[in-house]
């Protein structure tokens, strides 16, 4: 909510060592937004939601695609996966070969 995003809070987030630069550098504002609603009771989701840039879904709950991994996995991993689960039909796998936009 619009209270929880204070300039001041920001600032003294961006101060902390290694807030900024590293594998997920593109999502710094969202550890921001993460960080200021944190005072506000939210807290992060457990380590089996943890980003990653490597191929593989393992016994993970979920797996969001982000950066360089939407391109190169999500149609090759990820909606495999959910056809195999019988979430998606047969036809997006062939879709998502085709190259078009699924």
């Amino acid at each position: 909510h619009k209270g929880s995003l204070r300039a001041d809070w920001c600032e003294e987030y961006l101060r902390l060592p290694g807030i900024t630069g590293g594998p997920f550098w593109w999502n710094e504002e969202q550890t921001l937004i993460a960080l200021c609603s944190s005072r506000f009771g939210a807290e992060l989701l457990p380590q089996e939601y943890t980003l990653h840039l490597d191929p593989g879904i393992g016994n993970r709950p979920v797996r969001h695609y982000i950066g360089r991994t939407r391109q190169q996995l999500m149609y090759s991993e990820g909606i495999r996966a959910l056809v195999h689960q019988k979430f998606l039909p047969w036809e997006f796998v062939v879709l998502a070969d085709s190259g078009r936009d699924v």
